[in-house]
């Protein structure tokens, strides 16, 4: 920043000899221009306008990397990709528009006013739970695990083809300065293939995995990360 200076102006009158009262009485009335110059400048700091600032950043366009779900690993790549941007452009178009979400039996009781749980409600929350992270420290991790199986499901009553992931595992980790939260478990997954080949999630029934975290579920449940 450039360190504003200020420069001593001699008067008109300066070096004319006489009386020096009656030439500093007269002074401001014969440079009328410095008054207003000074009250102008009085007027402007009164308002802010010469505080200094600090720069705001400038906006950042961030591109999440986002394939054509043409089959449902796609999806889950997406669905990785997007969280881990701390986003949900993509994650809407991962979902069926008739997308379920079925709590584990850990989290069934506290589910139970939020059934049924439907896209624009996971969308929503989704949303909520990341909108803390959103500053440069917060950093949101997602591993997916293979399923025991996969399964062709048959046709669903719309004629649209489905496929069936059996205890898929999943890890959310969030972290946030020295703050680390885990979420992890399993769930029974059914996607549906759509218009243009484009496959989308359409049931997920949430498991815990044993290891003592708290569920994807619960984390729907508390809208937000819960820092032990």
């Amino acid at each position: 920043m450039r360190e504003r200076t200020s420069t001593t102006r001699r008067g008109r009158g300066a070096g004319i000899t006489g009386d020096r009262r009656l030439r500093t009485f007269r002074r401001p009335l014969r440079e009328p221009g410095s008054i207003l110059l000074g009250l102008s400048l009085l007027a402007f700091a009164g308002c802010g306008v010469l505080d200094t600032r600090t720069a705001e950043p400038p906006d950042v366009t961030i591109e999440i990397p986002y394939s054509d779900p043409l089959e449902p690993g796609i999806v889950l790549d997406n669905i990785k990709a997007t969280l881990q941007a701390k986003s949900t452009n993509n994650y809407g178009t991962s979902l069926h528009d008739d997308f379920t979400f079925q709590p584990a039996d850990v989290d069934a009781a506290d589910f139970a006013v939020n059934l049924p749980w439907t896209k624009d409600k996971e969308v929503a929350v989704t949303d909520a739970f990341l909108n803390d992270f959103l500053s440069e420290t917060g950093l949101v991790g997602v591993t997916w695990d293979v399923p025991s199986s996969t399964l062709e499901a048959g046709q669903s009553d719309t004629g649209e083809r489905q496929v069936y992931y059996q205890d898929l595992g999943y890890t959310l980790t969030f972290q946030l300065g020295i703050l680390t939260r885990t979420y992890s478990g399993s769930c029974d997954m059914y996607f549906r293939e759509g218009a243009g080949g484009f496959w989308s999630i359409y049931d997920w029934q949430d498991k815990e995995d044993g290891s003592g975290n708290a569920t994807w579920g619960r984390l729907r449940i508390d809208r937000r990360v819960v820092f032990q």
